[in-house]
């Protein structure tokens, strides 16, 4: 049986053919997850497999503008571990970062603003400055040459 005989596509949302449940409720950081015979699966996935087939092995689906409740078609695509670690915005629940502070940009203990940045899951120094603004600029300069279409501001 294929996922159209099982679910219909509504401007990104999934609904149970047989039943007419729409799938809402948001798990894990705002993802949906739909279960099928006691295995949860996530919604996007189902989505992006009903449109374009198997995903490959290794291989994630982003959600493009970084909102894991939009599932429309159109915001999804296929990406890399590290591709889609790019796509997210600034981490703000970790440990000892600032959240007045942006994207790649730390402060350290010699009153200077560090830039940093994670390409193929190795962290990268990317210099010391006098401001957070130049720190950004040169994390932004990195970002866009590493990870390309897939950088988040």
């Amino acid at each position: 049986m294929s996922l159209h005989d099982k679910f219909i596509y509504d401007d990104g949302l999934l609904i149970n053919k047989s039943t007419g449940h729409i799938y809402s409720n948001m798990h894990d950081k705002g993802y949906i997850r739909v279960q099928i015979s006691g295995k949860r699966y996530y919604a996007h996935r189902i989505i992006w497999e009903m449109f374009n087939g198997p995903i490959p092995e290794g291989i994630q689906i982003d959600h493009i503008d970084g909102d894991p409740y939009n599932n429309r078609i159109e915001n999804l695509r296929l990406a890399t571990q590290s591709q889609n670690s790019a796509n997210r915005g600034k981490q703000t629940n970790r440990p000892n970062v600032s959240k007045e502070l942006p994207k790649g940009v730390s402060y350290n203990k010699a009153r200077r603003y560090e830039a940093r940045i994670t390409y193929k899951n190795q962290g990268h120094y990317l210099g010391s400055y006098d401001t957070p603004e130049e720190a950004y600029a040169a994390y932004m300069e990195a970002a866009e040459i590493l990870h390309g279409k897939f950088v988040r501001p």
